[in-house]
């Protein structure tokens, strides 16, 4: 009976040392800390509102829009990341009048203000965006490719075209 118990003590040793050292050396992605980590070019900022207006095209299969973004600043910075999903894509930023530069990379785009940013104001800066989404061949399809690729479960959007030419867009 001792020996059957230390056997089974060992075998469970030797597992959580497995399961420790499959833990270790999962690696991950550049792009992975972007979308999962809070990175300083998030930090510095507390998101207050998000005044979306956006246009769909179902004919075009298009969508565009502008997001204005109202924020506080909880410390100084110039750096700001807001992320995006393929297949949209940022096409302008504007702050105060003045359109702002900004870098893509993987889904984050950085965009570089120019205007100081001082602990405890309140700013606002407006992002263009647009692009032709993915159309999906059935509801199941999109929401497969949601909750896999970006981790949304339970949440879809899709742009079907219907048997009578009809569009249905729907949440």
């Amino acid at each position: 009976m001792v020996f059957k118990l230390w056997k089974i003590s060992f075998v469970l040793l030797i597992l959580s040392l497995s399961g420790s050292q499959a833990i270790k050396s999962q690696t991950f992605t550049r792009q992975d800390t972007l979308r999962g980590s809070i990175t300083p070019e998030r930090a510095w900022w507390d998101l207050l509102h998000y005044d979306l207006d956006v246009k769909v095209v179902p004919a075009e299969k298009h969508i565009s829009g502008k997001n204005t973004i109202r924020y506080k600043v909880i410390a100084s910075s110039n750096l700001m990341q807001i992320d995006l999903q393929d297949p949209l894509k940022i096409t302008r930023v504007i702050q105060d009048g003045k359109q702002l530069s900004f870098k893509k990379d993987g889904f984050a785009y950085f965009i570089s203000l120019i205007k100081n940013q001082k602990a405890g104001e309140v700013n606002e800066l407006t992002i263009e965006y647009g692009g032709v989404p993915v159309e999906a061949s059935s509801t199941l399809e999109w929401r497969i490719y949601l909750e896999k690729r970006w981790q949304w479960p339970g949440f879809y959007r899709h742009l079907l075209s219907g048997n009578r030419g009809e569009y249905l867009v729907a949440k």
